[in-house]
């Protein structure tokens, strides 16, 4: 982290950023170079009018011209910096809305293996954190625009005073400019320091919050995770000690070049050039000026750098999704029926993790006709759920081929292949909004809660259901509901009755699913009740990934 590689790059970024915004406001980049340097050729008016008053001021006081010239510069400086500021607020918000747009519309195009290389805690990070961190950055980069041109213009106007002083003025910003370079590099080392230790943070945090209930059973290992996660946070604080020691003392550094500057112009110059310095309390005045902007310059370097790496983060993830990402959104037709949909020797293969070969599930030979139910049993890890995400067409298939009535389908089956089927998966995720089913009749959905006595825990109103804040059990009669108003040909679940009481367990078996076949529908379904195979067309049972003899 020592090289000048992630200074680069955040500074390359912030540039990107600037070039966004820049685009989004849709004015050209001469327009706002000219409209900052109005802002700075105002606060140096403020500085030439003060400095030429000084003198003034001794024996005749403050002439009127004075007052009106310095009035004329803030009420510049407040009209233009003020309206340059909410412009460039409106185009940065706009700038981060269209990053995050695009990046949900490339996520929204992912195949589920690449929604899974990639994680939804990486995509969620960059949507609300990294957003959050930029959208209030606006200002900040106004005053340091502003700040570093304010600094250059003044350091002009004291060169029109004495050449000597200027010269004298530019070694202390150079100076200055050193260590505000150090501090951006202490700044991106303490970010990518920041980073690990959060994460080295989340291990515990996560442990904590996934498994409460076995921790608060067991106090030791309580007492364990939260061990580690004080070892944790004390590193990051010692970390950001460090930091900010340090950068207390580039800031007092920076303070005491200016002292040395102002003893310097004060009182060794005039003493080694008594001829250069007539206008000495001017020049005085002039570099006290400068202080407060090299200050506001020294204080925006840090956050700028932070800045461009959030802006660098997202924008990378983004170009990363994109690249992953389907080219056209998928329009999904109509469920169509079939007659016969059939597995021909597919198979697939997990990546390989540390140098060991990914599980391979297949090859499957399957069929499966409108009115058929099959179950699907197997011991937990041999291949199941991964055979139903094959079935369909989540993950794509490495090898074998996938059928329609005899018509063999591409390599990705797509939405016209997944349109036919209604899936309840192990892990449930519910949506209190019914989406992409506005229309629906509410009273066919009453009617489904009252058929899953869901009617005195959930109700639809104004098209969402009221909660979906329910036990397991009831959170997968929900999501039943929910298939069901998809009104599809293929019905799968994995082990949908494995937690419901005996009444809905009896019930799935003895009514739900012969009440789908009595519509046409097919049905594939994970069950470990082997007391209930007699409720099956045929059962299809899996070893090591591979259908074996039921």
């Amino acid at each position: 982290m020592s090289d000048a590689r992630p200074i680069a790059d955040a500074r390359a970024s912030v540039v990107d950023l600037l070039a966004q915004v820049i685009a989004e406001d849709g004015r050209s980049r001469a327009t706002w170079l000219v409209e900052v340097a109005l802002v700075a050729v105002a606060n140096v008016l403020v500085l030439h009018s003060v400095a030429t008053g000084l003198d003034a001021s001794i024996d005749a006081g403050p002439s009127p011209r004075t007052f009106f010239t310095i009035g004329v510069a803030i009420a510049l400086n407040w009209s233009l910096q003020g309206g340059l500021a909410r412009r460039v607020q409106k185009a940065l918000s706009a700038t981060v809305s269209r990053t995050s747009e695009r990046l949900l519309d490339a996520t929204t195009r992912l195949d589920l293996e690449a929604f899974e290389a990639v994680g939804s805690a990486e995509i969620l990070g960059r949507v609300t954190e990294d957003a959050s961190r930029i959208l209030p950055s606006g200002a900040i980069v106004v005053q340091g625009v502003v700040a570093a041109a304010t600094v250059a213009l003044s350091t002009l106007y004291v060169a029109t005073s004495s050449v000597v002083a200027a010269a004298f003025a530019g070694a202390a910003l150079l100076g200055t400019a050193v260590l505000i370079d150090r501090s951006n590099r202490a700044v991106a080392e303490q970010i990518a320091r920041d980073r690990a230790a959060h994460r080295a943070m989340q291990e515990p945090i996560d442990d904590l919050l996934a498994g409460f209930k076995q921790l608060k059973q067991h106090s030791p290992r309580s007492e364990a995770v939260a061990a580690a996660f004080e070892r944790e946070a004390e590193a990051l604080r010692r970390s950001r000690e460090v930091y900010h020691a340090d950068f207390f003392a580039r800031d007092t550094w920076t303070r005491q070049l200016y002292m040395v500057l102002l003893a310097g112009v004060g009182l060794a110059l005039p003493a080694l050039m008594p001829d250069a310095f007539a206008d000495l309390g001017q020049l005085l005045v002039v570099i006290t000026f400068i202080f407060r902007p090299v200050m506001m310059v020294l204080m925006a370097a840090p956050l700028l750098v932070r800045l461009g790496a959030t802006w660098r983060r997202m924008t990378d993830l983004v170009a990363r999704l994109e690249g992953l990402a389907a080219a056209e959104p998928e329009v999904e037709p109509q469920p169509q029926g079939f007659t016969r949909l059939a597995l021909r020797d597919v198979c697939y293969r997990y990546p390989s993790q540390e140098g060991r070969p990914g599980f391979t599930v297949g090859p499957c030979d399957f069929e499966l006709a409108p009115g058929e139910i099959v179950f699907v049993t197997g011991a937990n890890g041999s291949g199941k759920s991964t055979f139903l995400e094959l079935l369909c067409g989540l993950y794509r298939r490495d090898g074998g081929e996938m059928l329609v009535d005899g018509i063999v389908v591409d390599h990705d089956p797509g939405p016209a292949w997944r349109c036919r089927f209604a899936v309840v998966f192990a892990e449930i995720t519910l949506f209190e909004r019914l989406y992409g089913r506005e229309d629906v009749d509410p009273a066919e959905v009453e009617a489904l809660l009252a058929d899953m006595e869901l009617s005195s825990k959930v109700r639809f109103e104004d098209g969402r259901f009221t909660t979906v804040e329910l036990s397991t059990g009831q959170r997968k009669r929900l999501a039943l509901v929910v298939a069901l108003l998809a009104d599809r040909p293929i019905y799968v679940f994995d082990e949908w009755a494995a937690d419901q009481d005996p009444h809905f367990r009896a019930a799935f078996y003895g009514r739900i699913l012969p009440a789908l076949r009595a519509r046409g529908k097919a049905v594939v379904a994970v069950t470990h009740d082997d007391d209930a195979f007699d409720a099956c067309d045929r059962r299809v049972h899996f070893v090591d990934g591979r259908m074996a003899p039921a």
